[in-house]
C-alpha cells in the first residue's frame, strides 16, 4: 500500500505476487493488487515506477569516452605580445573568439598589459589576434588602416564569418572587412554603428545604430534592409526566430530566410524590460511553432496569442518556473496540488493532469518535471509518452478493464510485468 502511494505501482503489484500465497488470510494484499491494477489500466497518465527504477530499467546510452586531445584551436593559447606597445609582459594568454575551420584560421582576443602604476590602476591594450595552426609564421595581430589595434566584440554573435573567408568586425563603432589569408583589412564605410550582430545560420547580418538597425546581406555587404526602431536583436533558437527592441514593442522575425512576422506590443511586453525578459520557443514534429513570455503563448506564424497560462501556472510551487514543451505540440504546467497540467497549445484546451502521489506530498511541494519518452524522430526531442515528477515516472496509456476475479488478477500482473 505505501509503495502505491507513494507512485511505484509497478513495485506495488511485484510485492502482491510475491505474496500471492497468502491473500486468503491478508485481504489488504488482493485490495492493493486491485487498485493497482485500475491505477495502472486507468487510461490517460498513470503513475507507474519510481524514477530509480525507470533508469536502472532504460539505461541511457554508453558514451564512449574519446580520448582528450588539444584541437587544432585551444581555448588559449600563449602569443607573444606586440613590441610597439611596450607591453609589461613578452607573451600573453589569448582567448579563442571564432574558428573559420574551412579557411584554416581562427580569431583570438588578448589583452595586453601595458603599464601598472602604483594606485592599482593598470593600463591595457585590447587587440585581436589571427592563427594559422598549420602555418604560425602567417600569425598576426588585427591592425585598422590607420595602425590601431582592434578588438572583436564579445560574445561570438558580435563577430560575423563572410561566406568567402573574411571577417566582418565592428571595432569602435566602425565596420572592419578583414581579409586574414591575404593580411589585409580595410574599413567597409563611413557609418557608425553600436555593434554588429551575427546569428550561426542566417544568411544576413546586423549593424545596430541608434534608433534602428541595418540588414546586411553576408555575401555581398549589401544593405537590404533598414528595420526602423528596432534597436537590439535576440535569437531564440528552438523556433529559428528573432526578437527584436522596437521601443517597448517586440518584433519578431524569421531568421532564415530573414523577414518580418509579427509585432508584440501590449501591456506584458510594455511593463518588462527587453534585456530581462525571458522567451522560450519550440517547434512541432508538424512544423508549427510556438513563442512563450511569462506564460502567455503565441503562434510564430500569425502573431496570434493563443492562450495565457499564468492564471493557472503555481509557479512557486515548480522547481522550474519555466515551460516544458513537446514535440506533440503541447505544453507542461506545474499548478496547485500539487499537480500537472498538459495543454494542448494546438486546440487551446487542457489534455490531462497528472496528481503527484499523496504520500509525503503537500500543496508547497516543489515539483521537477521532465519528458523521458523515446526521442521523436523530427524535432529529436523527447516525446511526451513518459513523463517523470519528482521521483515518480508517468506513462500515457490506454484504458483497459480489469477483472473482478482475483485468478485473473493474478494473471493479469504476471504479464504486465513481463512487458
Amino acid at each position: 500500500q505505501s509503495e502505491l502511494e507513494k507512485g511505484d505501482t509497478e513495485k506495488a503489484l511485484e510485492l502482491c505476487l510475491e505474496q500471492k500465497d497468502a491473500m486468503q488470510d491478508v485481504p489488504e494484499i488482493q485490495i492493493t493488487l486491485d487498485k493497482a491494477l485500475r491505477t495502472l489500466y486507468a487510461g490517460g497518465y498513470v503513475p507507474v515506477i519510481s524514477l530509480e527504477s525507470y533508469r536502472t530499467k532504460h539505461p541511457s546510452p554508453d558514451e564512449t569516452e574519446a580520448e582528450e586531445k588539444e584541437g587544432m584551436f585551444p581555448e588559449k593559447m600563449a602569443i607573444s605580445t606586440p613590441e610597439d606597445l611596450n607591453p609589461r609582459h613578452p607573451e600573453v594568454s589569448a582567448e579563442l573568439a571564432i574558428t573559420v575551420p574551412s579557411y584554416g584560421y581562427a580569431l583570438y582576443r588578448a589583452e595586453v598589459k601595458l603599464n601598472e602604476w602604483e594606485w592599482g590602476s593598470t593600463d591595457w591594450e585590447l587587440c585581436g589576434y589571427i592563427h594559422f595552426p598549420l602555418n604560425p609564421e602567417k600569425d598576426y595581430y588585427l591592425k585598422d588602416p590607420e595602425g590601431n589595434y582592434i578588438y572583436p566584440g564579445y560574445p561570438p554573435e558580435k563577430i560575423c564569418p563572410l561566406p568567402d573567408g573574411r571577417l566582418a568586425i565592428e571595432s569602435k563603432h566602425r565596420l572592419y572587412i578583414a581579409d586574414p589569408a591575404a593580411g589585409t583589412i580595410e574599413k567597409a564605410d563611413d557609418g557608425e554603428y553600436q555593434e554588429l550582430l551575427n546569428f550561426e545560420g542566417a544568411d544576413v547580418f546586423f549593424l545596430t545604430k541608434e534608433h534602428d538597425t541595418e540588414v546586411r546581406d553576408k555575401a555581398t555587404l549589401e544593405l537590404l534592409d533598414t528595420l526602423e526602431g528596432v534597436t537590439y536583436l535576440k535569437e531564440e533558437k528552438n523556433a529559428g526566430i528573432l526578437i527584436g527592441k522596437k521601443g517597448k514593442a517586440l518584433a519578431i522575425f524569421n531568421m532564415k530566410p530573414f523577414g518580418p512576422l509579427f509585432e508584440m506590443d501590449d501591456e506584458m511586453t510594455a511593463q518588462h524590460m527587453y534585456e530581462n525578459m525571458t522567451f522560450h520557443s519550440a517547434t512541432t514534429r508538424d512544423g508549427q511553432r510556438f513563442l512563450e513570455l511569462y506564460w502567455r503563448f503565441y503562434d510564430v506564424e500569425t502573431g496570434r496569442l493563443i492562450c495565457d497560462l499564468d492564471n493557472i501556472k503555481n509557479g512557486w510551487a515548480s522547481g522550474q518556473d519555466l515551460p516544458v514543451f513537446t514535440p506533440e505540440g503541447w505544453v507542461l504546467v506545474p499548478v496547485v496540488g500539487p499537480a500537472l497540467k498538459i495543454w494542448d497549445l494546438k486546440e487551446n484546451r487542457l489534455l490531462y493532469r497528472l496528481n503527484i502521489p499523496s504520500e509525503n506530498q503537500s500543496l508547497s511541494t516543489m515539483l521537477d518535471y521532465s519528458l523521458m519518452g523515446p526521442a521523436d524522430d523530427v524535432t529529436g526531442m523527447p516525446d511526451a509518452s513518459v513523463i517523470a515528477v519528482n521521483d515518480i515516472v508517468f506513462e500515457l496509456r490506454e484504458s483497459r478493464e480489469v477483472p473482478d476475479s482475483t485468478e485473473e488478477q493474478l494473471m493479469m500482473a504476471e504479464e504486465l510485468l513481463r512487458e
